[in-house]
């Protein structure tokens, strides 16, 4: 259902999209596994090592964003009340138009 929602809302928001992966801090090479849909592709940016709680922090997300020409950022996946909602707060701050997709973020 995840990978749906974001196939459905995601890609027909305009034409060009350019998919970002960032990694919450791996705790051993290996411990995350994308869906094979999301597979890290040539051309797709990923942002790791970031040990807070936003996406943009200790990464060079936001450069690598401007650097592509991307204005929009948009999110989905787990820790909605703290990982996503903090990027989110920091997408805003940095001046990125932030869509988060609430059907599509989890908490646990």
């Amino acid at each position: 259902m995840f990978l749906t929602i974001i196939q459905k809302k995601v890609i027909p928001l305009d034409g060009k999209l350019l998919a970002v992966q960032v990694v919450y801090s791996e705790l051993e090479p290996g411990a995350v596994e994308y869906h094979p849909d999301l597979q890290i592709q040539p051309g797709d940016i990923e942002a790791r090592q970031h040990w807070q709680s936003s996406g943009f922090a200790n990464t060079d997300l936001d450069f690598l964003l401007k650097q592509n020409g991307l204005d929009h950022v948009v999110l989905a996946g787990m820790r909605a009340n703290t990982c996503i909602e903090s990027t989110a707060r920091y997408a805003v701050e940095l001046g990125y138009h932030t869509t988060m997709l609430t059907d599509a973020v989890g908490v646990f």
